[in-house]
């Protein structure tokens, strides 16, 4: 059960990262003036990967999650508190992707803001992987840290790295 609960959410933050980056190449679409057909397209690969990966994943997921915490008696150690924390807040984020899908002229209309909001997944993938893997909740600083050496490092790259667009 527990390599089931593994797969099925490596698929729901593969889901959940890829909708991040088809809501920015939406807004951009759309910014950019390309042909309608554009914006209809990533329209339809945002609702497939939804309803198709990323919903049927979170729900197995959680599920299974659960079965396990059942099973375990984990609920009883203050590092599984904090990892069903980031998990609420994973289902938070996944539910605005959903109205997001579900209605696109809610996103935001900068790719700015979209490309700041597709960091949380990556985030609390972080902060679960060391509450599971330590066990322990005194792992504040050195995902705080992985957290800001990245961020900085992403900006770095961003500003350094100029990919020419040929169209």
């Amino acid at each position: 059960m527990r390599a089931l609960h593994i797969i099925f959410m490596v698929c729901w933050f593969a889901g959940l990262l890829y909708i991040g980056r088809l809501f920015v190449y939406y807004v951009e679409a759309k910014s950019n003036d390309a042909s309608p057909q554009v914006s209809k397209q990533l329209h339809i690969m945002m609702k497939r990967l939804f309803y198709i990966i990323t919903w049927p994943s979170g729900i197995l997921t959680t599920v299974i999650g659960l079965h396990l915490l059942m099973q375990t008696g984990a609920l009883s150690y203050p590092w599984m508190h904090a990892k069903l924390g980031c998990v609420c807040l994973l289902w938070v984020y996944h539910i605005w992707c959903h109205r997001c899908v579900a209605l696109p002229q809610r996103l935001p209309s900068s790719s700015r803001t979209l490309r700041s909001a597709n960091e949380v997944p990556s985030v609390l993938l972080i902060a679960i992987v060391f509450f599971v893997s330590t066990r322990t909740i005194a792992v504040g600083i050195p995902v705080l840290g992985t957290v800001i050496f990245f961020g900085v490092l992403a900006v770095v790259l961003s500003k350094l790295v100029k990919i020419e667009e040929t169209v």
